[in-house]
């Protein structure tokens, strides 16, 4: 890790949650670009989402879309088969249980990292953000591309463990263990959540 903070020396006006990639087409069983084991992570979010919401801490969903006709697809892709998240289809959307509501923010991205060709870091620096506490799939694309570029550009990146899924076990213990060795934390659902209830329960000042 970069600095020795811990989870407790966060303030809440200078966190934010991001939550990366709970879309449809990487969510619904057989959809274009299913992640094995991305709705078990579903109610992990849920919880945090609801969390952040009232302890008033910004909510941000990051998400992927491409146009209708492809033509900002990136020229190198992992995923075969059908272009998956294209713009207004139901698998672009949020999975239904964590939709967009109230102040939460949305934020479309093109690449792998959320900060690629997107206003992510000019909202970030708008809302005054040093940590983000992160959620979503996958952790060794997405995520861990977002974290690095997010360590880069100096913000602190708290992932949670159990918010964060990939298509194997292997490449999400791999990309954890990395992010924690030199980009940012891996910390648990059930500390992450008290944190967010003890700043509810001081009226979120």
């Amino acid at each position: 890790m970069a600095s020795g903070l811990k989870l407790s020396d966060l303030e809440r006006s200078k966190t934010c949650l991001m939550i990366i990639d709970m879309q449809n087409d990487f969510l619904k069983e057989g959809a274009t670009c299913e992640i094995t084991g991305g709705r078990a992570v579903i109610p992990a979010v849920v919880q945090l989402l609801e969390a952040a919401r009232a302890a008033k801490v910004p909510v941000l969903h990051v998400i992927t879309v491409w146009r209708k006709d492809g033509v900002d697809l990136a020229k190198f892709r992992t995923a075969s088969g059908p272009v998956y998240c294209l713009e207004g289809t139901a698998g672009a959307e949020i999975t239904p249980d964590l939709a967009p509501k109230g102040r939460d923010y949305v934020v479309i991205k093109k690449r792998y990292s959320g900060f690629l060709h997107s206003d992510l870091e000019l909202l970030l620096r708008s809302l005054g953000v040093d940590h983000i506490i992160t959620a979503g799939v996958a952790t060794n694309f997405c995520v861990r591309a977002t974290v690095h570029d997010a360590s880069f550009l100096g913000w602190n990146c708290w992932v949670v463990r159990e918010g964060v899924t990939s298509y194997t076990a292997a490449e999400h213990e791999a990309s954890l263990k990395d992010i924690a060795a030199g980009f940012g934390y891996v910390v648990g659902l059930e500390e992450t959540l008290r944190l967010l209830g003890n700043w509810k329960r001081a009226g979120a000042r």
